[in-house]
Order: C-alpha cells, then sequence, then structure tokens
C-alpha cells in the first residue's frame, strides 16, 4: 500500500493529510509564506500575540504536566501504583481534567506556598491538613509553615504514606474526614 492523500483535489492553503501505511494521517503543510497573504488586522495581531506568549508558557510547563505512568514519586507504597495509574488515566475521560492540570502548570506557585497558605489562615475557616510523611513532592517538613500560617489547622501525619495519602491509606484519611466534619458541622 502507498501513501495516499486523504482528500483529492489541490492541497489547502494550510497543508493536506496524507495516509501513512501504517494508518494514521501525517499532516503535511503547505509551503510558507501563504498565498495569498494572509492579512492580519490588528485584534487578529494581538490575538495571535497573546497565543504565541501562552504556547511558550506552555512549552517551559509541559515537563511537569502529570504524566500517570510516571506519578511513582506521589506513592510511599510501589505496590499500589499500577492502580493509582488506573485511576489517574481514567480521569482523562472527564471533561475539564486537562483544563484543570494546565491550569495547575499556570497558576500554582510550587515554590512559593506561604502567602496561600496564609490566605487559608486568614479565612479562619476550619481546616484539616492530610500529609504524608513520606511526600516527597511536598516534604512532610513543609507542614510547618503551613501549620504557622494556618492555626486553625488540625494536622494528619499519615504514616508511610507519599503525596497520595488519601489513596495509599483511604480507610484512615476517610476517617479523619468523616470525624472532622462531624465536630464542625454535626448533624442534627
Amino acid at each position: 500500500m502507498t501513501n495516499s492523500e486523504v482528500r483529492p483535489g489541490p492541497p489547502a492553503r494550510a497543508g493536506r493529510l496524507v495516509r501513512q501505511r501504517s494508518g494514521y494521517s501525517a499532516f503535511i503543510p503547505a509551503p510558507l509564506p501563504p498565498q495569498p497573504p494572509v492579512a492580519l488586522s490588528g485584534t487578529l495581531q494581538t490575538l495571535l500575540s497573546k497565543a504565541d506568549r501562552e504556547l511558550g508558557r506552555l512549552d517551559g510547563s509541559i515537563q511537569i504536566l502529570p504524566n500517570p505512568d510516571s506519578q511513582g514519586s506521589d506513592l510511599y507504597d510501589r505496590a499500589l501504583l499500577p492502580g493509582y495509574v488506573r485511576r489517574l488515566k481514567g480521569l482523562e475521560r472527564y471533561k475539564g481534567t486537562l483544563y484543570a492540570w494546565l491550569s495547575t502548570i499556570r497558576h500554582f506557585p510550587i515554590q512559593e506556598l506561604e502567602s496561600s497558605y496564609r490566605a487559608v489562615g486568614d479565612s479562619r475557616k476550619p481546616v484539616l491538613l492530610g500529609w504524608g510523611k513520606e511526600d516527597r513532592v511536598l516534604p512532610f517538613a513543609t507542614t510547618e509553615k503551613a501549620m504557622a500560617a494556618i492555626p486553625q489547622a488540625e494536622l494528619l501525619a499519615v504514616e508511610q504514606a507519599g503525596h497520595a495519602s488519601h489513596y495509599e491509606k483511604s480507610p484512615l484519611v476517610n476517617a479523619a474526614i468523616l470525624s472532622f466534619l462531624r465536630r464542625i458541622a454535626p448533624i442534627s
């Protein structure tokens, strides 16, 4: 079988799709500059400039985009990794998951969390802070800063658990959450 174009006729302005022997289609871009030339209005120029800037930001951030196959650092107990990876991969089917991951990359200041902790502390709302003692993503020593900034917080230090303590020790964490909620909002 030879390569064949998916759409017969003249090549499209941007390029064309060519069916490959293995069955997938490859996009072959048209030569630059395009003919006839693209007319860029002020608005279009501004939008393209913003898009270019955002692509540059994402290009540098792509290394931290969650890759379910490399999430071993989230867990203390590596035997749980296959199930954890299956669950993470399962999230991809829900609308908004990729957007949420990208938003985290763009807005989550992993180097500077103290201001976020202070904002939570200033809220004066009850807080249960669950943290795996073997967390390699945000080490357990970070709890000192978090607890200092959130004086109303209760700390649940989860033994033999990493960043995904809620997954590794779900019976313990779930019981602590239920107990916390019953204390702060008793059901009459």
